[in-house]
């Protein structure tokens, strides 16, 4: 799955809205079977999608400049340790 264009409006960040929506897309891609979720990230999200779990993959060449592609690995709900 490839994530594009998760904003957060500036006077609301750092308040938990970009965390909770990355955990919602999570859980349905869980729920949909998918495996990995990718994204290019700017310079400005880099911490918040670390923080998130994400893992660096280098850095692209976008249309908008240098980004850095990441991902996450996530478990299909079978997978969950119980």
């Amino acid at each position: 799955l490839e994530l594009v264009d998760l904003f957060v409006d500036p006077d609301w960040q750092r308040r938990g809205g970009g965390r909770r929506l990355l955990e919602r897309i999570v859980a349905e891609a869980s729920a949909e079977l998918v495996t990995r979720i990718s994204v290019t990230a700017n310079d400005h999200a880099l911490a918040f999608y670390r923080h998130a779990g994400f893992e660096d993959d280098g850095r692209v060449e976008t249309t908008f400049g240098v980004g850095t592609r990441m991902h996450i690995d996530i478990m299909r709900p079978s997978q969950h340790k119980r």
